[in-house]
């Protein structure tokens, strides 16, 4: 089941953004309005449906995990802080999941998204269909864009962060995400 969500999410968001072209040269109210309902119905509900089935197998290994281990840890003290150095960033960045994501995060990551597909569009208008880019233009242009989305993730993820509002569901202390490597495998967890 976590994989056909997995699944379901990734393709959603190949979709999504193989849809922003129609949308970007949409000639008429009505090309664009059927574009974006389109855009609306068949990847986002992919999206949200993998995202859905992704949460209950994990919530279900998680219950499954709780049930195997009855006795309690012993609650020990929050480790001290790391500090940040390149190898704390590159480890974060290898464990970054979007499984961890909460609605907040969701949202910040669908805005990213709606960023780039912003860009393409201003790029595509102001270049217009009949010009051609050259391609070493084109690597500049896509560089900067992806640039700026990731720094508005970063940002936009900070700055909620320091407002007191995280973009990962919270677990309660103890409690790990659950290790999915195993998993997919094809290993059993109880070996």
């Amino acid at each position: 089941m976590r994989m056909l969500g997995v699944w379901l999410v990734g393709f959603g968001i190949v979709i999504l953004i193989s849809c922003l072209f129609p949308i970007a040269n949409a000639e008429t109210l009505t090309q664009l309005l059927g574009w974006l309902a389109c855009t609306g119905l068949v990847p986002c509900s992919m999206i949200l449906i993998g995202i859905n089935l992704v949460r209950r197998a994990e919530d279900r290994q998680l219950v499954r995990r709780a049930e195997d281990h009855q006795s309690e840890l012993p609650v020990s003290p929050p480790p001290p802080p790391e500090k940040l150095t390149l190898e704390t960033y590159r480890t974060r960045f290898r464990n970054f999941d979007l499984n961890q994501l909460n609605w907040r995060g969701w949202l910040l990551f669908f805005a990213t998204l709606g960023l780039i597909g912003i860009a393409i569009v201003i790029v595509v208008q102001v270049h217009g269909t009949e010009r051609k880019i050259e391609p070493r233009m084109m690597r500049v242009i896509a560089a900067i864009i992806l640039l700026a989305a990731v720094g508005f993730f970063v940002g936009m993820k900070w700055l909620l962060k320091r407002c007191g509002f995280p973009i990962t569901r919270q677990r309660n202390r103890g409690e790990s995400l659950p290790d999915h490597s195993a998993t997919e495998s094809g290993q059993d967890e109880s070996t």
